[in-house]
């Protein structure tokens, strides 16, 4: 069994394992020492991208992960390291957001330094997501007038100038 390594410290597997249950335990155990934040995705088939061959990255939807993000007594490369993710990725999700929870906090006179970080990020971004979802439905709302009013209009003008046509024949 290979065990591949990328350059920003992710591991992949060379080819599927099979484990037994308790094989399964202790590589979960193992791999919750290395990283802080370790999920478990149940899947249907294997991919057959490996490391290298094509960059694929992971959503910013974990609120422990994003937790671990406001650390400031740590630095990048520990954060990097208890995340497996990258540098790049750390370093942007932390200028985005950041000022975006802070903003929030503010905004709802919370002090973070008293609540549960993880319970307020879970919070924040599952009313976010309400947010897009409302402004998407808003927005398909809009666009489904806009072409009812489009339809109508062209029927309008196609009535108009069937009328205008008509009248130009009686008078010629």
């Amino acid at each position: 069994m290979k065990i591949l390594r990328s350059d920003a410290g992710n591991v992949d597997f060379q080819a599927p394992i099979e484990l037994t249950p308790e094989q399964r335990n202790k590589l979960i155990s193992f791999m919750s020492n290395l990283f802080e934040s370790v999920t478990i995705l149940s899947v249907d088939e294997f991919r057959s991208e490996r490391i290298g061959d094509k960059i694929f990255s992971r959503e910013w939807d974990d609120p422990k992960e994003l937790a671990l993000l406001f650390k400031v007594d740590e630095i990048n490369e520990d954060i990097v390291r208890k995340l497996g993710r990258s540098w790049m990725s750390v370093n942007m999700r932390r200028g985005f957001l950041i000022p975006q929870i802070l903003s929030e906090a503010s905004k709802k006179k919370v002090d973070l330094l008293k609540v549960d970080l993880e319970e307020f990020i879970r919070d924040y971004l599952k009313e976010h997501q309400e947010e897009i979802m409302k402004k998407r439905e808003a927005k398909t709302s809009e666009n489904i007038k806009l072409k009812k009013e489009k339809e109508e209009f062209n029927s309008l003008m196609k009535e108009n100038f069937t009328t205008l046509r008509n009248m130009a024949k009686m008078f010629p």
